[in-house]
């Protein structure tokens, strides 16, 4: 028998031989296109599953450039969320109010300015491995 299921929805089983429902191995409920999550991750929350990704990403919708990428074994707490470039205010204009959130089309959002290079925020292993390096 191994260790642990990386199968598994709900990792975590109680002394009574129930699964805690709360918690979740991400790569089994997450189905978002711009997300990749590695084995093992888990994060717990009290909403359905299929919920998870926009608990977790709140500003990473489907039409974004962006993607978040978290690694094997990383543990996410209660309560934690990222927050992707998606969520910034435009800098450039005569005002920050984010005019092209609430109605795309009268502001023309396909023609104003972007960030050229696509963003990616990584959490896990890898990550820490590469801060140890560049911090040596």
């Amino acid at each position: 028998m191994a260790l642990l299921d990386a199968n598994a929805v709900n990792p975590i089983t109680l002394p009574d031989g129930s699964l805690y429902r709360d918690t979740v191995y991400l790569k089994n409920v997450i189905t978002h296109p711009r997300m990749e999550i590695g084995d093992f991750s888990y994060y717990t929350h009290s909403g359905p599953p299929e919920e998870t990704a926009t608990i977790l990403a709140p500003f990473l919708g489907h039409g974004v450039r962006e993607r978040l990428v978290i690694g094997k074994f990383v543990q996410i707490a209660r309560g934690s969320y990222f927050i992707t470039s998606s969520a910034n205010h435009p800098m450039t204009g005569f005002t920050t109010y984010p005019f092209r959130i609430f109605k795309p089309e009268t502001f023309g959002y396909k023609d104003l300015p972007v960030r050229t290079r696509l963003s990616t925020t990584t959490y896990g292993l890898a990550k820490t491995r590469q801060l140890c390096r560049e911090s040596t």
